[in-house]
């Protein structure tokens, strides 16, 4: 009963709870959550560092109740092998402009995991800070443009919790984002 208490208050920002019998957690110190990403923003991305040679990485971590939540709970090993497939198939693509998975998938009861080179948030997240209003109802909006302005400081409460601030250069937009 206690370390269920133990879990359940206090947690902090980690990802220990639910990975206590992952395998990653032995290779990799899992730092805070920074961003989410996938299908109905499954993964949640984390600040990693691995242990053996203190190189940064970026933690994917699915938690299997999530797949409950969002589909009917007999759909839950559907879902799960799905994404263990997603990741299968991105260890197997090798190319400079694909993210590069450093540490192959991890299965626990509780969660899937596996590391990557690091990154700065999903794409799914940058845009939803961009689309979301702008605190304190400024009238320039942020458009992702180089040339436009950063918002404010002080972020309303009217922004997604998974929304990460990033201004796109022209370039991004034109040939990149625009594809």
């Amino acid at each position: 009963m206690f370390s269920k208490l133990k879990h359940g208050v206090g947690g902090g920002g980690g990802a220990s709870g639910y990975l206590e019998n992952n395998a990653i957690g032995q290779y990799f110190e899992i730092g805070k959550h920074v961003s989410s990403a996938g299908p109905e923003m499954v993964w949640k991305i984390h600040d990693g560092v691995r242990r053996s040679d203190g190189k940064e990485v970026s933690i994917f971590i699915f938690e299997k109740k999530m797949a409950e939540k969002l589909h009917k709970p007999k759909r839950k090993e559907t879902v799960t092998e799905i994404l263990r497939l997603g990741v299968k198939q991105l260890e197997v693509y090798r190319h400079p402009k694909i993210l590069s998975v450093l540490h192959p998938i991890e299965e626990c009861p509780d969660a899937l995991a596996f590391a990557t080179e690091p990154v700065y948030a999903s794409l799914a997240s940058i845009l939803a800070f961009q689309e979301s209003p702008a605190p304190n109802h400024s009238t320039n909006p942020v458009t992702g443009g180089s040339g436009s302005s950063p918002p404010p400081a002080n972020q309303s409460a009217s922004r997604p919790t998974h929304a990460r601030e990033y201004h796109f250069l022209d370039i991004e937009i034109k040939y990149g984002v625009a594809q």
